[in-house]
């Protein structure tokens, strides 16, 4: 079944925490994280693999990730659910990324995208996807009914995390430089999660995306389409923006605290 849905940033800023904003942040994932007791997380990371016509979906029996911040060092070994993974390889848009060498199957490495929001929880196995970022709005949305039909029929409990970071170009200091349209992106976004009401998001040009340069963009439309059709709600519990790009927190309305 399909236990949770959160949206979760992957600055290193949430686990470092060298500021307030940082810190709320961080203790805002904390508190509406905390009690998840879900089997298996099912983590969608922009910065994962990106295949030009499909979803790549990690297969191998164990996933391993190793990424170091200022403060930190994150080092893990999950198991990863490859019968959950056979499930969702069943739809046309995905294929399985298996890592092999000379010497056999590998364990396939995460990207920090998936190892900072997975920093949150204790999961007993997982499984990792990459953005859908080059497919079309109507094959995005095609998997995604697809992977809520999936989750819902699964005997186990599965909590789905949209890593994202919204627009990367709020400062003129920073490496993209400045745009007017990363605050009206991200208000956008945190307008569509609040509301239900994806509909500005979803016709939003390309021009706009390409100005504000977000890594969301794709998971936010697969975001919209699970939410029309599992009729659940989400609230953002925190924003702010990191030097110079956006992050933003959402969980499930239901669950408040």
């Amino acid at each position: 079944m399909l236990n949770r849905i959160y949206v979760i940033p992957h600055g290193d800023e949430i686990l470092d925490r060298e500021t307030r904003e940082d810190q709320a942040m961080y203790d805002a994932i904390k508190r509406y994280t905390s009690g998840d007791d879900s089997d298996t997380f099912v983590v969608i990371s922009p910065h994962g693999i990106v295949l030009d016509s499909y979803i790549a979906v990690t297969y191998s029996k164990i996933i391993t990730g190793y990424y170091r911040t200022k403060k930190h060092v994150i080092r893990k070994r999950y198991e990863n659910a490859v019968d959950l993974v056979d499930m969702l390889a069943s739809h046309e848009t995905v294929q399985r990324l298996r890592c092999i060498t000379l010497s056999g199957n590998y364990p396939c490495f995460l990207d920090f995208g998936s190892l900072i929001p997975l920093a949150f929880f204790r999961p007993k196995r997982i499984v990792a996807m990459g953005e859908p970022r080059l497919l079309s709005k109507e094959r995005i949305e095609s998997f995604s009914d697809h992977l809520v039909s999936v989750c819902e029929n699964y005997t186990g409990r599965i909590s789905l995390i949209i890593s994202a970071d919204q627009a990367h170009t709020h400062s003129p200091d920073g490496p993209y430089g400045y745009s007017d349209m990363s605050s009206y992106y991200d208000e956008t976004v945190v307008k569509s999660i609040d509301s239900g009401d994806f509909s500005a998001l979803y016709r939003m040009q390309q021009a706009v995306i390409d100005e504000a340069k977000p890594d969301s963009y794709q998971n936010m439309i697969m975001l919209k389409r699970i939410l029309e059709r599992t009729g659940r709600r989400m609230k953002v519990r925190y924003y702010y923006v990191a030097k110079y790009f956006g992050m933003a927190f959402a969980s499930e309305s239901e669950n408040e605290k």
